[in-house]
């Protein structure tokens, strides 16, 4: 086996490492900033699909919506994120005999979605999701449910190489790709990230849908592109995908939009 067929385990969470992202304001003037060029982006998405992993993994702009405390980590659950407190001595041994991370909470388990590549080129968790206690005759996949990701190290260390290459390591995570439904593709909706105080709830929105319904609720009055809307209410785009399309202009800065964060502003100006 060489190398880079090898299994890739990332580093234990790092509440240090969380705080260092900037807030989503930060975060996207640093990405305005690089410059990146469409010869950029092409290079990582023929990475995504050499390792056979854009159907699964995304590229998603790296920032926090709240501080946490050192015990506690961002925990999403029925596409709800908030703070939740973890036992240090459950973080410390949150490895389990195969190095995966097993995190049993409430009956179910924790597993990381979202990560950030730090010195070394190690992958750090930064968020997680939260799956319950299955019930005992359910098998198969389940909407909505985190899957326990599997790395190999040949794509952890072209894309961490490539991505301190091109200075990009402090701009760039990884992401799991939703899936709305099992058997609609990934990238096919698009997640509306709304964060008020320290919670932030997606809400699940489909392109193909330009309608609005009018104010009286009786009937459709006109037509209205609701990611144009939201992104022009201070909405920035934080998650993307290199699908199967090969038009990478569909974004305002990268390709195919999987998720849109959108910061309460008046929360901010209270905190």
């Amino acid at each position: 086996m060489t190398r880079a067929e090898e299994d890739y385990f990332p580093v234990p969470y790092s509440h240090e490492v969380f705080q260092s992202l900037g807030e989503l304001e930060e975060s996207l003037e640093r990405l305005k900033q690089r410059s990146i060029k469409r010869e950029i982006l092409g290079e990582m998405r023929k990475l995504f699909h050499k390792h056979n992993v854009a159907s699964v993994l995304g590229l998603n702009l790296l920032h926090r919506h709240f501080d946490v405390n050192d015990d506690e980590m961002v925990v999403e659950y029925g596409k709800i994120a908030t703070p939740w407190q973890i036992p240090r001595e459950v973080l410390v041994g949150a490895h389990d005999v195969d190095r995966k991370y097993n995190i049993e909470l409430l009956g179910g388990n924790i597993v990381p979605r979202c990560w950030k590549f730090g010195e070394g080129g190690d992958l750090y968790p930064t968020e997680f999701g939260f799956n319950p206690p299955r019930l005992e005759d359910t098998t198969g996949p389940i909407v909505g449910e985190y899957d326990q990701i599997k790395f190999k190290r040949g794509f952890i260390d072209e894309l961490g190489a490539f991505l301190q290459n091109n200075e990009l390591e402090n701009v760039f995570g990884l992401t799991v790709l939703d899936r709305v439904r099992l058997n609609d593709d990934i990238g096919k909706f698009r997640g509306i990230e709304r964060t008020i105080g320290r919670v932030s709830i997606t809400i699940t929105v489909d392109p193909a849908d330009t309608t609005i319904m009018g104010e009286d609720g009786t009937g459709i009055s006109e037509k209205n592109d609701a990611l144009e809307t939201v992104l022009k209410s201070g909405g920035i785009e934080a998650v993307w995908t290199f699908g199967c399309h090969e038009d990478l202009s569909n974004s305002t800065v990268l390709p195919n939009v999987a998720r849109i964060c959108w910061v309460c502003q008046g929360c901010k100006k209270k905190a």
